[in-house]
């Protein structure tokens, strides 16, 4: 499943390509902080109540202790964490921000995504595009079949990705620091460059 948060900026929309690129640089600089800095307390015993996290269930619990796992609540074996930490892409433009991208297998999810009987009818009226449509016709019987409701390993991967994008107010205001020294390092470049 793609994981994808939304670095957006509060910096001026300018037509200018020099000042495009600087908030280009300033948000993709934000987007790389937030990755280094704060998905990795998405993890730790503190993160439930800052990110506000489902409380995880007895039974999950239960069989963690018998696994002899880890004490923490919010991770199983540490496999999500690696993904999540290991592998990330930024993608940014001057004008809409940067979108950090990471990828992680979340049980539940299909095809990196969850979907539901309209997407699955979507896809399959789309004849421009290759889908394995076998599969989809089953997953959209099993849909039908259910009455269209998710089922509880989608609503998990959901419950999941919400909880890794969330971001908090003061992680925020960290970020747009980030952002706001960056960009006006590069104006201050892009300034020295005009005038040599």
């Amino acid at each position: 499943m793609q994981i994808k948060t939304t670095i957006s900026t509060n910096l001026p929309s300018d037509p200018d390509r020099h000042v495009r690129a600087c908030i280009k640089a300033a948000t993709t600089a934000a987007a790389a902080e937030h990755h280094r800095r704060h998905m990795e307390r998405h993890f730790e015993n503190f993160a439930g109540p800052k990110y506000g996290y489902q409380k995880r269930s007895p039974a999950y619990l239960e069989l963690k202790q018998k696994l002899g796992l880890t004490s923490n609540p919010l991770s199983f074996s540490g496999q999500l964490k690696s993904e999540i930490l290991g592998s990330y892409r930024i993608s940014a433009t001057g004008t809409r921000g940067a979108r950090l991208h990471m990828k992680a297998s979340l049980l539940g999810a299909t095809s990196g995504r969850v979907l539901d009987v309209a997407a699955i009818e979507r896809m399959l009226a789309d004849a421009s595009k290759k889908h394995d449509h076998p599969r989809l016709i089953r997953l959209l019987s099993r849909l039908r079949k259910n009455g269209g409701k998710l089922t509880h390993g989608q609503e998990q991967a959901i419950a999941r990705n919400a909880e890794l994008t969330a971001i908090t107010s003061d992680e925020l205001r960290h970020l747009a620091k980030i952002e706001e020294n960056t960009f006006h390092r590069e104006m201050g470049r892009k300034l020295a460059m005009r005038l040599i």
